[in-house]
């Protein structure tokens, strides 16, 4: 009848009980996977990989044929040992004519140890070292309690080892065709509008002495860039550096177009690769607004590697660090990287 209750005994309960027994290997096997892949994020926290690439430039001129970069983003906190012990391991008998950093290259706090120990290790080898600064690095210039104007002290530590803050186009060869390293941010400027803007500051008699150097510096780099500028030609190639990568929607822009179509290969950084990535999956999450989806499930292209963007060629290293004040603190699936770019007159090399 409905409603109605049916007392079991208690052995006819036990008929239908299910035993539920541990075994060793319910408890060893789950224990392993956690014990193998926290050993493996070690492992590869630990280590830094080379990522070698070749480039295709048809018209490099021939005596650079087999010119040789060495990529470097997002030192963070990085360290590489008193004597630079982890790149001596990573890149061995490698060569390379210059090296680029692509900012992020010390903590928010400005503690340099990373790059000092990279920019020491690069100067005993006595290699070029050329950088740009990123959204997460301290400024390059101050002006300092006592009224004077210089170099912040992380700026002027990469300085004295030899390091070239890039704010202006540098050519790296000499000849009919140069091939020029230049940095993006400084690309949107206006320099005659900039030169005037800072003359008609100067004319105010109040400004302290710290302030009239800071303007007179900027003034200098404003004319050092536009002297550069004049000096391409426009069968020359370009390499350009920037912290950010390109877009497709940046590269479509009418307000960047122009700046980014100038160059013949971006090298940049800042993504990480996505700092946490997944086995298929790839990158989970960017930290980058102008991403699709809001940064989640990056497109490969602006994560890592060479491809093509918009019709221009776009090199992004996945970098040596972590987002500062992340939650996971490490990589995962993405060991830390730095590349070695080789520039061929070979097509489709």
């Amino acid at each position: 009848m409905r409603g109605m209750k049916i007392k079991m005994t208690r052995e006819t309960k036990k008929l239908f009980k299910v035993k539920r027994k541990i075994t060793p290997l319910t408890v060893l096997v789950p224990l392993l996977l956690v014990v193998l892949l926290v050993c493996a994020v070690i492992y590869d926290n630990s280590r830094i990989v080379l990522d070698e690439v070749t480039f295709s430039m048809p018209t490099l001129p021939r005596d650079m044929d087999g010119y040789t970069i060495l990529h470097i983003s997002d030192i963070r906190e990085r360290l590489f040992g008193a004597e630079g012990e982890a790149l001596d391991e990573t890149l061995g008998d490698s060569e390379y004519d210059i090296v680029v950093m692509t900012g992020d290259l010390v903590s928010p706090t400005g503690d340099d140890t990373g790059l000092c120990q990279a920019l020491d290790y690069f100067a005993a080898k006595q290699v070029p070292v050329y950088f740009i600064t990123g959204e997460g690095d301290p400024p390059t210039t101050e002006i300092r309690q006592d009224g004077s104007f210089g170099a912040t002290a992380w700026a002027q530590n990469a300085l004295d080892r030899g390091a070239v803050f890039l704010d202006v186009p540098i050519a790296l060869n000499e000849g009919e065709r140069k091939l020029w390293l230049m940095p993006a941010s400084t690309l949107v400027l206006d320099t005659e509008s900039s030169i005037a803007s800072l003359d008609a500051r100067l004319l105010d008699e109040n400004l302290d002495d710290g302030t009239v150097q800071s303007i007179l510096y900027r003034k200098g780099r404003y004319e050092a860039f536009a002297d550069a500028m004049a000096q391409r030609q426009q069968n020359d190639l370009t390499i350009m550096l920037t912290h950010m990568p390109c877009l497709d929607a940046s590269l479509q822009s009418e307000s960047t177009t122009a700046i980014f179509s100038e160059a013949d290969l971006i090298l940049a950084g800042h993504h990480l690769g996505g700092q946490i990535c997944l086995p298929v999956l790839g990158a989970l999450y960017a930290e980058n607004d102008l991403l699709p989806r809001g940064g989640w499930f990056p497109d490969d292209r602006y994560m890592t590697g060479l491809n093509e963007v918009n019709a221009t060629y776009q090199y992004v290293s996945t970098g040596l660090g972590t987002v500062y004040g992340a939650p996971l603190n490490f990589r995962l699936c993405n060991p830390p990287q730095i590349s070695l770019i080789t520039l061929t007159r070979q097509v489709d090399a």
